[in-house]
């Protein structure tokens, strides 16, 4: 039994205004705090719920449930007040979730740090990259085993003498719950669509769903040993070692409820955190300046304005990031399968079709495309300094194989023909690294054609020129005959 990946909300479309979105989330979520909370809390725990405390707030025996809940309220508040903005847009949603469940796969094999009731840290190396900080994600996130949409969540370093970490709170998305519940067929008859709407126009979009405490090491600096892409002088864990991380399963019983949540926050903080090697930020951080008018809003409703929000993009693999181990070898194998179906006595295995299921099943598309750029772009070379002309030239030959005549679409590829023509876009960038695919093409395509590029490549370097030919999709493993086919001869008149 594994884990189901958290997924984002499929009713809810993705916010188009990931900027303003985020400040007036947080200053809804302020409003809420210095107002509706303690009642919202008290229902909770007349429910039968009772609310985490943060370690920094007395923690009174005799005290009265409703100053209690007050404090607990304001408390947060004042963390809201003190919060650096993050706003994500949909690819930099969907890049969190993937890494956090990356993280929450890998942390089976790791060793994890249990201190507290709903709180979980097994990457105790990661930092979040303020002390105090307030993200809302552009689309609303269901976790496993859940019904409830979180969109934002806030945090605070809290230090007393006995204890030290992170005070993690998740927001719900209340549009999007009360929705739900009106088109529930076992909504109660009191969930009217006017009292949905009078709900959201006094508390706002978003509801105070649940806190964790995230305990850290004595010193939150330190890095485990033995992490996935560990620099000895780094303060945090940058976004790019995330890559390094494997695809393993996870038993669904060895793991609480929020864990999930849990590490798309921590993927969500590398993201934000930038390489300490690099002197610039990476290019998916933008710091922007918040509106005027969303800052002068800030202040009328006694929240300190938000001056610059960090809107936060889709990530990029660079071409100076590392791979993880057994990627190259997994795309040479594609090389070889696809060398496979043109060799007269090639050995049985896998298709390239297999192959590249095989690869993107294991690893992200992107992460695979940019192993596959890296290794055509040697083979390229190698070939334009062995026929001593540019790469341009021997790119050139290769291209003509499949489209002698430059005419498209040619028959018989297994693949998008556009992904055949647009290696020249691919393998003969303007800048220094990989440009973008061709939009609209499938991953399998351009793997597809990349595969057969190094295919005729390695036997242009071999100097095998006569097996250059269309290599015909072989829909399943063909048994190895040792004969080469026979062509008979024309009879003469």
């Amino acid at each position: 039994m594994t884990t189901s990946r958290p997924n984002t909300s499929p009713g809810t479309a993705p916010i188009a205004d990931p900027i303003g979105a985020l400040i007036r989330g947080r200053r809804s979520a302020h409003q809420s705090l210095i107002g509706q909370a303690p009642t919202w809390f008290a229902l909770r725990e007349e429910l039968g719920e009772r609310m985490l405390m943060p370690p920094s707030l007395p923690a009174a025996a005799d005290a009265e449930p409703n100053e209690r809940l007050k404090a607990l309220a304001a408390d947060e508040a004042a963390r809201l007040g003190d919060a650096e903005l993050f706003a994500f847009d949909p690819g930099a949603t969907s890049a969190a979730v993937s890494y956090g469940a990356r993280l929450h796969a890998s942390a089976a094999t790791a060793d994890t740090v249990r201190p507290a009731p709903g709180g979980t840290i097994a990457a105790p190396w990661i930092v979040p990259p303020t002390p105090a900080g307030f993200v809302r994600w552009a689309t609303p996130i269901i976790p496993p085993g859940s019904q409830t949409p979180i969109t934002a969540m806030h945090w605070g370093r809290i230090t007393t003498p006995d204890t030290s970490g992170i005070w993690l709170v998740f927001w719900g998305d209340l549009s999007a719950l009360l929705g739900d519940g009106l088109a529930d067929a076992s909504a109660p008859p009191w969930l009217t669509p006017q009292l949905a709407d009078d709900v959201l126009a006094q508390n706002g979009p978003l509801y105070y769903n649940a806190a964790s405490f995230l305990q850290g090491p004595d010193n939150p600096h330190t890095r485990m040993p033995g992490s996935a892409g560990a620099h000895d002088s780094a303060a945090a864990f940058a976004f790019t070692d995330l890559r390094g991380l494997p695809l393993n399963t996870l038993p669904a019983d060895q793991r609480d409820p929020y864990d999930a949540l849990t590490y798309i926050v921590l993927a969500s903080w590398a993201m934000l955190t930038p390489d300490p090697a690099q002197p610039a930020p990476p290019p998916h951080l933008t710091r922007r300046t918040a509106p005027v008018q969303e800052a002068e809003a800030d202040r009328k409703a006694g929240l300190p304005p938000a001056d610059q929000v960090t809107l936060v993009t889709a990530p990029t693999l660079r071409p100076t990031d590392p791979l993880p181990p057994g990627l190259d070898a997994g795309v040479h194998r594609l090389r070889m399968r696809v060398f496979a179906m043109v060799a007269p006595d090639a050995p049985d295995g896998p298709t390239p079709d297999e192959v590249i299921a095989d690869l993107l099943r294991r690893y992200e598309a992107e992460v695979v495309m940019m192993a596959a750029y890296r290794s055509s772009r040697q083979l390229l070379h190698a070939m334009a300094d062995q026929d001593r002309t540019g790469p341009d030239t021997a790119l050139a030959q290769i291209l003509s194989v499949l489209t002698p005549t430059g005419q498209l679409p040619a028959k018989g590829m297994p693949f998008d023909a556009r992904a055949w023509t647009g290696l020249e876009h691919l393998l003969l960038p303007a800048g220094p690294g990989p440009t973008l695919p061709p939009p609209g093409i499938a991953p399998t395509d351009l793997l597809w054609a990349l595969g057969t590029f190094q295919a005729c490549a390695l036997m242009a370097l071999a100097g095998n020129e006569h097996h250059l030919g269309r290599p015909k999709h072989k829909t399943a493993p063909r048994p190895p005959t040792g004969k080469r086919p026979k062509n008979p001869r024309k009879k003469r008149r």
